[in-house]
């Protein structure tokens, strides 16, 4: 501690003290169904750029 910080740093990473086990997660079918066409759509949209890149490399 110092006159600029006259308080005790935290730590950010604590352990945490809450069981989880028990827990149940739930997941909306429509926002995971718009979440996995949205990936696709980008994962198409990568493999295309990174196909065009390539071929114009090799010309």
């Amino acid at each position: 501690m110092n006159k600029l910080r006259p308080y005790k740093k935290e730590k950010y990473h604590r352990e945490s003290t809450i069981d989880l086990s028990d827990l149940k997660q739930v997941v909306n079918p429509e926002l995971k169904k718009r979440s996995d066409e949205l990936i696709k759509v980008l994962v198409d949209n990568l493999n295309r750029n990174v196909i065009k890149s390539c071929e114009a490399d090799s010309e």
